[in-house]
């Protein structure tokens, strides 16, 4: 008999403005895993309707309403366990709220906080410092991103001698779509004038697109000949734009949009070079997708990205804000097709070895 387990996440296909996050891609992976046929998910959607959210007001009524369905399925005898996926901020705040719900009820609660940022609520709130650790304490299990994550977490609960509270598990993807729709870098000769570097994700201050856009055109300065394509939106979609002008970069950038699956598949297999610039992340899927498809990456080395990439073996990684040094790393990269080669090919094997959706389940399937 399959055991029951409400699962608090986003499951659906993308939101009203047609963005798709990681939070909603780890979601529809899990529930469409091998573990459908050991575990009943009983799905509470919290999906965001749009980014920026909507006004507080509105947030909160759909949140009550949220947390009555989940008391409601939580009070059902066959429910055992209860996994919670949340992000930062108020998002935090309410799916906290579930877990000591779980927790008063006497259920087995895995919480797994999935945000970069909440590392800034930390540091930034006196209330949300309190009530992280009162949380975090509260759960059974806690899924931490990668080593730093772990750290961070301990650091928060006080917690450093319940070692397994604290679960290391990497974000992960279903390698058979990436395996089968490429079988391996193979770089463009210095006979193409115009390379392409891709950015896909939010476009947000914290990011790093600003960063991007100001060290190309210290490369563009040079005399490198490139294309950058940015897939996604944001608050700062207009900001990034205006800067793209000012700064005459209009030629050789272009602003997309979200990409669909078949559009994501596209644009990594015309890609040369993936940059994710961000000064926070939390363990970002669209690097693991790049990697397993198979990209040379430039990443910075912030929340759980330096447990992902190995400098100068599977990628190049680089301290956020530094805009000189991104631009150089773009030129090395631009200029050395070996080195692409190479880096791509590294950075593929060691996803699908450590980042299948198999690995996941495994880990998910021992917590149930």
């Amino acid at each position: 008999m399959k055991k029951k387990v409400i699962f608090v996440g986003s499951f659906k296909e993308n939101t009203k403005d047609g963005s798709i996050g990681g939070q909603m891609f780890a979601s529809q992976s899990l529930i469409n895993s091998c573990l459908k046929d050991k575990i009943d998910f009983v799905l509470i959607d919290t999906t965001a309707e749009t980014v920026p959210a909507p006004h507080l007001l509105k947030r909160s009524v759909k949140a009550i309403k949220r947390s009555a369905i989940f008391v409601k399925e939580l009070l059902k005898k066959e429910i055992e366990s209860v996994l919670i996926f949340s992000s930062n901020g108020y998002s935090f705040i309410e799916k906290g709220g579930m877990a000591l719900i779980g927790k008063a009820l006497r259920k087995k609660v895995i919480f797994a906080p999935r945000s970069g940022l909440s590392k800034d609520d930390y540091e930034k709130s006196k209330f949300m410092r309190m009530y992280m650790k009162f949380v975090l304490k509260k759960v059974d299990y806690i899924i931490c991103q990668g080593n730093s994550w772990k750290e961070f977490y301990r650091m928060v609960t006080g917690d450093y001698t319940l070692n397994s509270k604290f679960v290391i598990q990497q974000n992960w993807i279903n390698t058979d779509s990436y395996i089968q729709n490429h079988d391996c870098y193979k770089p463009r000769t210095e006979s193409i004038s115009r390379l392409k570097i891709l950015y896909l994700g939010w476009i947000e201050e914290y990011k790093g697109i600003f960063d991007l856009l100001r060290a190309l055109k210290i490369v563009n300065s040079q005399g490198f000949d490139f294309e950058l394509q940015v897939y996604g939106s944001g608050s700062k979609l207009k900001g990034a734009m205006e800067l793209t002008k000012q700064i005459e970069l209009n030629h050789t950038v272009s602003f997309k949009g979200w990409a669909n699956q078949d559009e994501k598949m596209k644009a990594f297999n015309e890609t040369d070079i993936y940059v994710i610039p961000s000064h926070r992340e939390g363990f970002p899927n669209s690097l693991l997708e790049a990697m397993a498809f198979g990209l040379p990456i430039i990443a910075t080395n912030v929340g759980g990205v330096a447990d992902l990439v190995k400098n100068g073996y599977n990628g190049i990684l680089i301290n956020s804000n530094d805009v000189d040094k991104l631009s150089e790393v773009i030129i090395t990269l631009l200029k050395s097709p070996g080195l692409r080669s190479y880096l791509a090919s590294n950075a593929r094997q060691s996803v699908l070895v450590n980042n299948s959706i198999e690995f996941a389940c495994k880990t998910f399937a021992e917590l149930f």
